[in-house]
């Protein structure tokens, strides 16, 4: 996908959002696989993202939707996790889907007295106060089987507000336990078995192998490794 320009006929006569083709994922433990046609526009000039949903074995999977684009309008991410949600929704054997909006209602970021209250073993009202929405945020994850971030590279890398989700929710003994005993590698994640779709969009292209900003996408690996931290198994992404 990257420097991929392709643009499909919208309804009106302007060009419709870039078809987009997200590899097929699959998830080990409730086998759910989610197929897209590889670059193929509807005739309404609508985003194909999810041409098939397709589960066997397992529980009925939950998504977790995380959009953390500025924009509320002529957002491309959004336009994206919006055709992903409408065919889950299609897809009656699926699970239900809890959004979480950042980008419109960013969490707070982290201070001296957040860590100190989440570090802390016997909290005072005030630090479980402090620590009531990074609980609630962390719930959601635990609740979910499939997340979908959908979010801008803002400045070659993640949004502030993505950051302050993410500050928020990787938390020692709640989503990781940390152990010295473990030596070089004292950080353990307490989930796991999660599948992550990373939905991203950029303002230039060149950012595959050998092209002219190899290695400038910071949001990629960044978004990558703290999802571990969620209980992620399995990463997948794609962009226009």
């Amino acid at each position: 996908m990257h420097g991929s320009k392709t643009f499909s006929s919208g309804m009106d006569g302007r060009p419709a959002w870039p078809a987009v083709h997200l590899l097929p994922l699959s998830r080990k433990k409730i086998m759910t696989r989610i197929t897209i046609p590889a670059r193929a526009a509807a005739p309404d000039g609508s985003l194909p993202l999810l041409d098939s949903v397709e589960k066997s074995l397992g529980s009925v999977p939950k998504l977790l939707r995380i959009d953390a684009s500025a924009r509320t309008s002529r957002s491309l991410t959004r336009a994206l996790a919006d055709q992903f949600a409408t065919h889950w929704r299609h897809h009656a054997e699926l699970g239900s889907i809890t959004r979480r909006d950042v980008g419109t209602n960013p969490p707070p970021i982290v201070t001296e007295s957040w860590i100190a209250a989440a570090f802390a073993h016997d909290r005072t009202p005030e630090q479980e106060g402090l620590l009531s929405l990074s609980d609630a945020l962390i719930a959601e994850i635990a609740d979910a089987d499939v997340i979908v971030i959908a979010t801008p590279m803002y400045n070659y890398g993640m949004p502030a507000a993505l950051k302050a989700w993410f500050d928020q929710v990787v938390r020692v003994d709640k989503t990781f336990t940390f152990d010295l005993a473990r030596g070089d590698a004292p950080l353990e994640p307490i989930y796991s078995g999660k599948m992550l779709v990373l939905l991203t969009s950029w303002g230039e292209f060149g950012f595959g192998p050998g092209e002219h900003n190899e290695g400038c996408d910071c949001l990629t690996p960044h978004v990558r490794t703290a999802s571990r931290y969620l209980g992620v198994d399995e990463f997948n992404k794609d962009g226009i």
